[in-house]
């Protein structure tokens, strides 16, 4: 065997079978090396994302943070030419929002999602649906509960021609011999990332796993090593002694962060202090993953207070823009679904849109509010529907409630001028002194 051999045969036995990324992504099983086996950290079950997302405390931030910001200003209900909807409608909408607590339960859901990947709510009917769960729903929609994502956590076609239909049916687990089956019509699903390969959504503490995995031994870490700083080490060298002196010193190095307890005839322990480490970068990478998988700039997350020369303020519109796109392609189907079914079941025709007010609004965006605004108020006043009052009331506030017994007096309409006209100048009069 030649010198090349046995190198080839070193690196053949001790490195060449050492695993990379590149051959778990060019090896021909389905998936890689980490998430092969029957480990038991491998699929994240509902409850070890609870789990994790509690131990992750600037996560919990983001995700409560981007759940209030989507839903702090919450919507108006308009007519197709924008004007506001008939009384009662809009009364069942207010008083059914009233009744269920809409917003803050929406908020909860919306939570969920973040954490479990879904949010649901569970919707009540009145006296008119008498059918189960599992039956599609009759009546006025008259309460929204929220269900833990832990007790749903998959969905199924009960025959052929659901599943042709796309008609799958939520399974409930509360802990009995049977599950029970939930019509979709019953359920408000909210899902922030969908994913095309499951009717569920993708949690994004699983994206996060190593990272809040990351934080939680930063966590550790950082704490042991303030704790041997604070305390020192010490080495606690003892002799023979009886069991009342064995006892009494132990019971000192249990108050202790870092003790050894030996006999020096025995063995020797040599203390070296550890070199402390300055742990803002991981912490930073860490702050970074979290935003990004939140789709929100750092500075947002921190609470760093920022100037428009940085250029932030361009990555904070960014955000609300992004908001503003979950508010329309998520959040509006939902609502719309769920207020469409209590116009109808009263018998009326549902004919509005939904209109997200504005959650940011900058110096430029809010000078053309305000000018808009103006324009509005000054027809308004010309046309005898307000008082001077009410106008600068709307000018502070927006819109306001008008009592419609309360009719301003006429404008003054402005005189006429009547033009100047001089006689004229007779000069032959002039002339003879008359």
């Amino acid at each position: 065997m030649t010198a090349l051999d046995k190198v080839y045969d070193f690196y053949e036995k001790y490195i060449g079978r050492t695993p990379t990324k590149e051959t778990n992504l060019t090896a021909p099983e389905k998936y890689s090396e980490e998430l092969l086996g029957p480990k038991e950290d491998d699929t994240l079950t509902p409850f070890k994302r609870r789990e994790l997302a509690h131990q992750c405390p600037i996560f919990m931030k983001a995700v409560r943070k981007k759940s209030m910001d989507s839903l702090r200003a919450w919507f108006q209900i308009e007519t197709e030419n924008g004007s506001r909807p008939i009384s009662i409608d809009n009364d069942a909408l207010v008083a059914f929002e009233k009744r269920s607590h809409y917003k803050s339960k929406m908020s909860q859901a919306v939570i969920d999602a973040h954490i479990y990947g879904d949010g649901f709510l569970l919707i009540e009917f009145d006296d008119s649906d008498k059918g189960s769960l599992q039956e599609e729903p009759k009546g006025e929609p008259r309460n929204v509960i929220v269900v833990s994502p832990e007790k749903i956590q998959r969905v199924e076609y009960l025959n052929e021609a659901n599943r042709k239909a796309d008609l799958y049916h939520y399974v409930y687990i509360d802990g009995q011999a049977v599950d029970r089956f939930i019509h979709p019509d019953r359920i408000q699903h909210i899902v922030i990332d969908a994913v095309s390969n499951s009717k569920l959504g993708l949690s994004k503490v699983d994206v996060l796993r190593n990272t809040i995995k990351s934080k939680k031994h930063v966590d550790i870490a950082v704490g042991r090593i303030l704790a041997w700083f604070s305390h020192g080490m010490l080495d606690i060298q003892v002799h023979d002694l009886s069991p009342e002196e064995h006892k009494a010193v132990k019971k000192v190095a249990e108050g202790h962060p870092s003790v050894w307890l030996h006999d020096p005839e025995d063995f020797e322990i040599e203390v070296v202090q550890p070199e402390a480490i300055n742990p803002k970068d991981f912490f930073d990478w860490i702050i970074l993953n979290i935003a990004s998988v939140l789709i929100m700039p750092v500075h947002v997350l921190t609470g760093i207070q920022v100037g428009k020369v940085t250029g932030a303020e361009i990555g904070f519109a960014d955000y609300y823009r992004d908001i503003c796109d979950i508010q329309e392609l998520v959040y509006t189907p939902l609502v719309e679904n769920l207020y469409q079914r209590i116009i109808e079941a009263r018998g009326r025709q549902w004919k509005y849109n939904l209109v997200w007010n504005t959650v940011y609004v900058d110096e430029m965006s809010e000078a053309g509010i305000m000018e808009k605004r103006s324009i509005f108020i000054r027809s308004m006043v010309d046309a005898g529907v307000i008082s001077k009052e009410e106008a600068r009331e709307m000018l502070n506030k927006g819109f306001v409630e008008i009592n419609p017994t309360e009719i301003p007096p006429e404008p003054r309409q402005p005189q006429p001028k009547i033009p100047f006209n001089p006689p004229k100048r007779n000069k032959e009069k002039e002339e003879d002194g008359q």
